[in-house]
């Protein structure tokens, strides 16, 4: 049987991306490099977001992209929320804007599932198995770079949103 369907995405866009991502590492042509990298940081960024969250950065990558991200994710087996701005949004509703400041402050002060920009990128060579530090922030680097390209700028500034402050601010 003859179809004519098609698709609704492109295999060759997708290892296009990859090679993107392995050229602004500076292993051209390696789409190996290009997987861990994209991976890796999608991993990442997907472990500091919100169940919620998850989803809408989903909605905003190409299919086969889409199924990278969600490769081994089991939102039941991220060890810690990174930081709880559901019961702080919820404070602030009942609370008000002053009173949540404070809480706000308390939370960043004594939450353990915080992340600062060292454990960002530690986790990111833990992620990508890449040898040191240096190569998980080219990587994360050339993901966003790639990415840019690829997500409108609203979509972007809403990823930028959901990180954390100590990362998001590594989103230009």
């Amino acid at each position: 049987m003859n179809s004519t369907y098609e698709l609704p995405f492109k295999i060759d866009q997708e290892y296009a991306l990859l090679n993107e991502v392995a050229d602004k590492m500076g292993d051209e042509g390696d789409l190996y490099a290009g997987y861990r990298a994209l991976k890796g940081v999608l991993h990442t960024i997907r472990d500091l977001l919100l169940l919620e969250e998850v989803f809408q950065l989903s909605s905003q990558l190409p299919p086969v992209i889409r199924g990278i991200y969600f490769e081994d994710y089991n939102p039941g087996q991220i060890p810690v929320m990174m930081y709880n701005r559901e019961l702080l949004d919820q404070f602030r509703k009942r609370m008000g804007p002053r009173n949540s400041d404070y809480f706000e402050q308390f939370l960043n002060e004594n939450s353990p599932g915080r992340i600062d920009e060292d454990q960002f990128f530690n986790t990111i060579q833990e992620k990508t198995g890449f040898e040191d530090r240096l190569m998980a922030e080219e990587a994360f680097h050339a993901v966003i770079d790639v990415l840019r390209s690829k997500l409108s700028p609203p979509e972007l500034y809403q990823i930028k949103n959901l990180i954390q402050d100590d990362v998001s601010r590594l989103i230009a």
